[in-house]
C-alpha cells in the first residue's frame, strides 16, 4: 500500500450556496456592470459598478455590504464601465463622465467629460476615450489639460489598458491595435479572424487573450502581437465573454453561453472545472491576491466569491465497489489526473490532493501501479451480479494497454465461461486499438505530469518546492521541464508582489541552486 488517505474534515457551509462558492452578496434593485478588487490591510474588497452609476463595496470574506458611493445628482444615470481603486480614492467612468470619491467620504466629484467606449488605467492616472466622436485620446486625470491622441480611427469597439499602464489596446471590426501610453505611438497592429469581443491581460503584463465573435480565442505576445496559441477549438467563446487570468497565470476563466464559469488550464487549454451559480450574464470576474479565490458578478446584481479548492468541489467522486481499498482510491485519483474530457473528475483529484499534500507528495514520487486494482477488477468479471461484471469491464477498458498483461495472465488460467468471454472480448478490443492506446497513454502521462507540476505550486509549501525541484531532476520529458522552468520564472518574477512567499521559495533556491542554474 502506497500510503493512507486521511479522512477529510468538511467545514459547515451554507447549503444554499453553489458548490465551490464560499460567499454571496447582493443589493436589491442594483445591476452590476463592472468589477475590480482591492486589498485593504488584511481584507479584500470587491468594488462593483452598477447600471445606474453607483459603486458598491463588499467584503470578499463574507459578502457583507461595506459602502455605497453614489453618483452626483447632476450626472445622468448610466452604467459604470470601468473602476480604478487607489489608496486614497475610487474612480469610475460612465459613458459620459469620470467620477471620483475620496476614501474618507462618499461625496462624488465629476472630474472629466468623456465619451464611450472608455477605460481607466489600473493606477487611476489615465483615462482613454474618444473625443467629440473623433479618434481615441488619452488624458491625464491629475492634469486634465494634458492629453494626447493615440488613434487614427473614427471609432473603437473595445479599449483596455494593460495592468502596468504601459500599453493601450483598441479594437475595431477585425483589427487589434497596441499603443504605447507614454508616447501615443502605434507599436503593432494585426488582423483577427473576426470582431474582438473580449480582452484580458496576463498578470505578468507579457501576454493577452483576445476572444472573437466566431468563437476563437488568441493568446498573443504583448510586445509584437504574435500568436502564441489559439483557444476555442474544443470550446466556443460566446459573444462578449467575461475573462480572468489567475495571478499565477496557471488558470483562465471564460464564461460560457449558459453563464457557466469554465476554468481552463493555461498549459493544456482544457476545461478542468465548470462552476454553475449565475442565472444572468456575467459582467465581471477578478481573482483575489491568493490566486485560489475569485469573485464574479452578473447583470442581476448577484456577486459570488469562489474558492477553487473548496472541499465541496471534490464531494462527488465516481461510484466505487463496496470492497474498494485505499490503493483503489489512489489509482482512481492518479487516473483522474490524466483525463481529458471529464472536468469534474480532474478537479476532484486536484482538490483532494491539494488538500492532502502528504498524499500528493508520496503519489508523485511513487505513482500507484494499479496491480491490486486490476486483480480485483478481473476477479469481478465473474461476479454473480451483472452490474458489477459490467462495471468491471468498463473499468478495465479504461486502463487500456496497462491492463493487457494482467488480462492475458488471467486468460491462461481455468476460468468460467462468462469470465473467458469477457477476457477474450477485452483482449480483442485492446488489440484492435493498441497503437491508439499507446499514443493516448503517452499524451495522458504528459498531461498528468503537467498537472502535478501545477498541483505542487498550488500546495505552495517549502516541501512542495522541494518536490518540484526533484520532479525537474527526474523528468525525462522536455515539455515537463520547460513547464517547471516557466513556473519558477513566474514565481521569481512575482516574489516582489508576494513577499510573504519569499521564505518558502528562498529555501528551495538555496537547496536546489544547481537545478535552477541549469534551468536559467
Amino acid at each position: 500500500m502506497l500510503c493512507t488517505l486521511p479522512t477529510s474534515v468538511r467545514a459547515e457551509r451554507d447549503p444554499n450556496l453553489p458548490e465551490g462558492c464560499i460567499a454571496r452578496f447582493q443589493l436589491e434593485g442594483y445591476t452590476f456592470t463592472s468589477l475590480t478588487i482591492d486589498k485593504i490591510g488584511n481584507s479584500v474588497s470587491a468594488f462593483c459598478g452598477t447600471a445606474t452609476g453607483e459603486v458598491i463595496e463588499f467584503d470578499c470574506a463574507n459578502g457583507r455590504h461595506l459602502s455605497t458611493f453614489n453618483r452626483s445628482e447632476s450626472v445622468e444615470p448610466a452604467g459604470i464601465q470601468s473602476i480604478a481603486v487607489t489608496p486614497t480614492q475610487i474612480l469610475a467612468t460612465s459613458p459620459t463622465t469620470v467620477m471620483r470619491w475620496s476614501r474618507d467620504s462618499e461625496i462624488p466629484e465629476t472630474i472629466a467629460s468623456i465619451e464611450s467606449p472608455n477605460t481607466l488605467d489600473p493606477s487611476g492616472v489615465f483615462v482613454a476615450s474618444p473625443r467629440d466622436s473623433s479618434p481615441i485620446w488619452i488624458s491625464s486625470l491629475p492634469q486634465p489639460q494634458h492629453s494626447w491622441r493615440v488613434d487614427h480611427q473614427v471609432q473603437s469597439d473595445l479599449l483596455r489598458f494593460s495592468p502596468d499602464s504601459r500599453w493601450l489596446l483598441s479594437t475595431r471590426f477585425g483589427r487589434l491595435y497596441c499603443w504605447r501610453v507614454s508616447t501615443g505611438e502605434l507599436v503593432w497592429k494585426r488582423r483577427l479572424a473576426s470582431r474582438a469581443t473580449g480582452l484580458e491581460f496576463s498578470p505578468s503584463h507579457r501576454e493577452l487573450i483576445v476572444a472573437t465573435e466566431y468563437g476563437i480565442g488568441y493568446r498573443l505576445n504583448i510586445i509584437d502581437g504574435e500568436t502564441i496559441s489559439e483557444l476555442g477549438k474544443e470550446r466556443q467563446f460566446h459573444s462578449s465573454p467575461a475573462l480572468a487570468w489567475s495571478l499565477d497565470e496557471s488558470l483562465l476563466i471564460v464564461t460560457e453561453p449558459d453563464n457557466t464559469l469554465a476554468i481552463v488550464e493555461e498549459f493544456s487549454h482544457l476545461v478542468a472545472l465548470r462552476l454553475k451559480g449565475h442565472r444572468d450574464k456575467v459582467t465581471g470576474i477578478r481573482f483575489l491576491p491568493d490566486s485560489q479565490k475569485f469573485v464574479s458578478v452578473d447583470a442581476s446584481g448577484v456577486g459570488l466569491v469562489w474558492d477553487l479548492f473548496d472541499s465541496s468541489l471534490a464531494s462527488h467522486t465516481p461510484p466505487q465497489s463496496s470492497d474498494s481499498d485505499v490503493d483503489d482510491q489512489l489509482v482512481m485519483l492518479w487516473q483522474h489526473l490524466s483525463e481529458i474530457d471529464s472536468p469534474r473528475n480532474v478537479w476532484t483529484a486536484v482538490v483532494t490532493l491539494r488538500n492532502q499534500p502528504e498524499v500528493a507528495y508520496a503519489m508523485i514520487r511513487n505513482p500507484p501501479d494499479g496491480r491490486s486494482t486490476l486483480t480485483r477488477l478481473i476477479s469481478e468479471l465473474d461476479h454473480r451480479e451483472y452490474l458489477v461484471r459490467a462495471a468491471a469491464t468498463r473499468s478495465l477498458r479504461k486502463f487500456g494497454v496497462l491492463a493487457e498483461p494482467a488480462l492475458r495472465q488471467a486468460k491462461q488460467q481455468k476460468q468460467s465461461v462468462e469470465m473467458q468471454r469477457r477476457l477474450n472480448r477485452l483482449l480483442i478490443l485492446l488489440g484492435n486499438s493498441r497503437s491508439q492506446d499507446a499514443i493516448r497513454k503517452k499524451q495522458a502521462d504528459d498531461l498528468r505530469l503537467m498537472r502535478c507540476v501545477h498541483l505542487l505550486t498550488w500546495i505552495h509549501t517549502e516541501r512542495s518546492a522541494e518536490e518540484l525541484a526533484h520532479l525537474w531532476e527526474q523528468a525525462d520529458n522536455r515539455r515537463v521541464r520547460d513547464e517547471i522552468a516557466k513556473v519558477l520564472e513566474r514565481t521569481m518574477r512575482n516574489l516582489v508582489f508576494h513577499r510573504s512567499r519569499l521564505t518558502t521559495w528562498k529555501q528551495m533556491l538555496i537547496r536546489h541552486h544547481r537545478v535552477l542554474r541549469v534551468i536559467f
